[in-house]
């Protein structure tokens, strides 16, 4: 074979073996694309998920492996306790809430929660009587649950930058 048929046949081979790869890698590159969009639509769709409508009327919680729809009204209260948020239902029942008191207070309706302290957001339907304290804090009691102001080292009263909207949001 003559050196320039051997040639022209090498790079013809070569050609079709780089159209044929390039192809290839233009098709790879199309499945990524369309994995990476199918993937950006799923994490949309569980961050729309994960953030509920302000005009819900519940909220999400988790106990053990399942996911159970709590109602506004079934919640006492919500505390923070060693990084954790906890939420309390009237019939003393408590789930994990992997959010902030922060983001569950910007959720929940004004109406029936208020942040009394860093510590606790409280149900108007779970206060059961206010003391004023001689220092001139307020201390909350919650209705049928007593023992949570008995805690350790955990206080419910209402911070004093929070008192004024507290009896306002009570007079309501």
């Amino acid at each position: 074979m003559s050196k320039e048929i051997y040639t022209a046949t090498a790079a013809a081979a070569v050609g079709s073996f780089d159209k044929g790869r390039g192809q290839e890698e233009t098709a790879r590159a199309e499945e990524e694309r369309q994995d990476s969009n199918a993937n950006i639509t799923r994490l949309v769709e569980q961050l729309l998920q994960a953030q509920p409508a302000r005009n819900s009327s519940r909220l999400l919680v988790q106990q053990g492996n399942k996911m159970l729809p709590l109602a506004y009204d079934d919640i006492a209260f919500i505390s923070s306790e060693n990084k954790l948020t906890y939420i309390t239902t009237h019939d003393d029942k408590r789930y994990i809430k992997n959010r902030s008191l922060d983001e569950l207070e910007a959720l929940l309706p004004r109406e029936t929660f208020f942040r009394i302290n860093r510590q606790f957001i409280v149900h108007i339907g779970a206060v059961g009587s206010i003391l004023l304290q001689q220092s001139g804090k307020l201390k909350v009691y919650l209705k049928s649950l007593p023992a949570i102001s008995k805690e350790e080292g955990r206080d419910t009263f209402v911070s004093r930058e929070r008192f004024s909207d507290f009896k306002a949001w009570l007079g309501k």
